[in-house]
């Protein structure tokens, strides 16, 4: 029996080995060895296990909470990322209140915001301290910036009796304006003609100055893009407030050409003969042409700068039309644009010539407790389509746009249902206010002016019966599609309105009958 079950043995041992060989298993059910191919594919998903986990790690602190290329304006709500950030805003949930002067406000009744604390700051980049010498050490400077900053803002929003209107929390995206600010020689910051001051931000004014202010030397200029949207005796106002009051260089433009309906505030019946007339000025309240600009431009360059290009960087708000102004000044379409916010996601240098660079940068919504979330919808800073209710937006355009030019523009009569009207808007009361004046008939006057201002509820419900926006299993009025529908029109300039400059005189009113008109 012994020989026998040698044999046997054998026999068995050489099954495995044939087996092992053909990468398959035993005829007793044991693995005897891997397959050459089955190794390989195993180890490379080991490793690339093994470098997304060291990439994990490695993560930086802002990775780790936001897109790169994403604005995290609409994101002020999110939980989880304010669970994570809890730990460095801590001091900000707690009775005390530490702010970024030093200064430590206590107690349960919340006082009004004071006056010298309403401009609110946006964070800098940190100055460069001895020892710091790799990445990971630069971003944890700037990771203690940026969170000073937040808590800051946190705890004004905490103490005093304030709400912040939402604003950029993406780093990469304030990255992006250190790099405009420090790397060109000439920072132009593009607002909206129709109201400068909702798109001015002080505070980034302050920052050019401070950068400017060492041994690199910046040209700071304010443009006001879409300025064949308001009349030229405005723009001389404008322009006398912003220049000798203000101290800035002030320029106007329009980065779409009269009669062009490709861009972002074209309209259909614009009067082109006065734009035309205007265009090519560069004087008080003048337009400047393509040319014009970048010859002023180009000037206020070489008063800072010796070398061979001029660098020119374009900074503000969302759709205030940076990359319209950039592509115009190209002379074709160079860089992405769109009648929605938030197009360019990140840093774009385009040269003109040999002698000038153009950089165009993604827009920032600064923190501001001076507006509303309403203004910045009608203003095109955040995006109409993601607002949970349009309906506050649709009465500030109702209160700024007389009855007259709304129905004109949609070609319907607004049936008057609801009782309720919103107060007149700055340029319906300049108006009644020079009715007054008139004598007699000046209370039949602004009666009439008073019945012009529909409100937001009627125009909302006609325009639903005309565009047969209609809820699908109610059958009632989609009232929130017609608010969405009024305020686009109204930020794109369809539904014109504009702003007069801070304690503007009531002679400027004769003009405000001739410029409400449609867009």
């Amino acid at each position: 029996l012994t020989p026998l079950i040698a044999l046997l043995l054998l026999l068995m041992l050489g099954v495995s080995g044939v087996g092992a060989r053909a990468g398959g298993r035993s005829f007793n059910g044991f693995q005897t060895r891997r397959p050459k191919a089955h190794s390989t594919i195993a180890s490379a998903i080991k490793n690339d296990q093994s470098k997304r986990m060291q990439a994990y790690i490695e993560k930086t602190w802002d990775e780790e909470l936001y897109d790169k290329h994403k604005s995290v304006v609409h994101d002020e709500d999110d939980i989880q990322r304010m669970l994570m950030m809890r730990s460095s805003l801590g001091d900000a949930e707690r009775g005390s209140v530490v702010l970024m002067g030093g200064d430590v406000v206590s107690g349960e009744q919340k006082p009004s915001l004071p006056a010298e604390m309403a401009n609110l700051p946006i964070p800098k980049r940190p100055a460069w301290k001895p020892g710091v010498t790799d990445k990971k050490q630069l971003n944890a400077l700037e990771q203690e910036e940026f969170m000073r900053w937040r808590q800051h803002l946190a705890s004004i929003e905490r103490v005093y009796a304030v709400t912040l209107t939402p604003y950029e929390k993406n780093p990469e995206y304030w990255r992006n304006l250190w790099r405009v600010v420090e790397r060109n020689d000439v920072v132009v910051e593009v607002v909206d003609a129709r109201n400068p001051v909702l798109y001015r931000s002080s505070r980034l004014e302050e920052y050019i100055d401070e950068v400017g202010a060492g041994s690199r030397k910046i040209q700071k200029v304010l443009l006001l893009n879409k300025a064949d949207l308001v009349p030229h005796e405005v723009r001389v106002e404008w322009a006398e407030h912003l220049s000798k009051q203000q101290g800035l260089h002030v320029l106007f433009f329009c980065a779409v050409a009269p009669g062009d309906g490709q861009g972002e505030t074209s309209g259909a019946s614009r009067e082109e003969s006065q734009a035309e007339e205007d265009t090519g000025s560069i004087g008080p309240g003048g337009i400047a042409s393509c040319q014009e600009l970048l010859d002023e431009l180009l000037l206020l360059g070489r008063m800072v700068t010796n070398g061979t290009r001029v660098n020119i960087g374009f900074v503000g708000y969302p759709n205030v039309g940076k990359s319209s102004v950039v592509n115009a000044l190209c002379g074709e379409k160079r860089v992405a644009e769109s009648k929605s916010a938030g197009t360019t996601k990140h840093l774009q240098t385009l040269h003109v010539g040999n002698d000038i660079c153009l950089c165009d940068s993604p827009g920032i919504v600064f923190p501001s407790v001076l507006t509303s979330r309403a203004e910045m919808a009608c203003g095109g800073m955040i995006s109409v389509h993601n607002l949970q209710d349009a309906f506050e937006p649709a009465e500030l355009v109702c209160k700024s746009v007389p009855r007259s030019v709304i129905e004109a523009f949609y070609g319907t009569p607004i049936a008057v249902t609801h009782l309720k009207r919103p107060v007149l808007s700055h340029a319906d009361s300049v108006r009644s206010a020079r009715v007054k004046r008139l004598g007699g008939i000046a209370s039949e006057v602004v009666q009439e002016e008073e019945q012009d201002v529909c409100c937001a509820q009627d125009v909302l419900e006609t325009l639903c019966r005309q565009r047969k926006f209609f809820q699908q299993r109610s059958g009632m009025p989609d009232v929130h599609r017609a608010a969405k529908l009024l305020v686009s029109d109204f930020a794109l300039g369809r539904l014109q309105s504009w702003r007069l400059p801070p304690q503007a005189g009531e002679g400027h009113a004769a003009r405000v009958d001739d410029w409400h008109g449609i867009f």
